[in-house]
């Protein structure tokens, strides 16, 4: 995303990255209306495919954050091999950290080994301290 962005485009970065700062803030619900906004933006078609997954792959991630674990998982699949291609594991963790939150361990264990294969032990720091046992198991 190195190129100059078409005024959609900018409106929907600026509405992602706002809705980063207020995750990173932990306000969830706000984060999630900023994401939800930034999709409505790219769903118009006007916007690269790339910035488009980018969106909606945080997107999947703030609605995990919400407690929208089904819906996670449905954006988070869209996005996946996009992500995959990019070397990220965002979509990855979105997948399995729904999985597990929905008590779906063996349905998140092949997101837990590909996770682990990217970025090995690091793995453990994306999860909280209670996942640790179900991510050792699964790998």
């Amino acid at each position: 995303m190195h190129e100059e962005l078409k005024p959609t485009e900018q409106a929907a970065f600026d509405r992602a990255n706002r809705g980063i700062e207020l995750g990173v803030d932990a306000k969830h619900a706000q984060s999630l209306e900023e994401w939800r906004a930034a999709t409505e933006i790219v769903g118009s078609g006007d916007v690269r495919e790339d910035l488009a997954q980018w969106v909606k792959s945080g997107y999947g991630a703030a609605l995990y954050d919400t407690g929208a674990y089904a819906e996670a998982i449905e954006i988070a699949l869209e996005t996946l091999q996009w992500s995959e291609a990019q070397r990220s594991v965002l979509s990855l963790l979105t997948v399995a950290r729904s999985q597990l939150a929905l008590g779906y361990t063996d349905a998140a264990k092949p997101y837990l080994q590909k996770i682990h294969e990217r970025i090995g032990a690091d793995i453990y720091e994306q999860f909280e301290d209670d996942k640790h046992a179900t991510i050792r198991s699964a790998l």
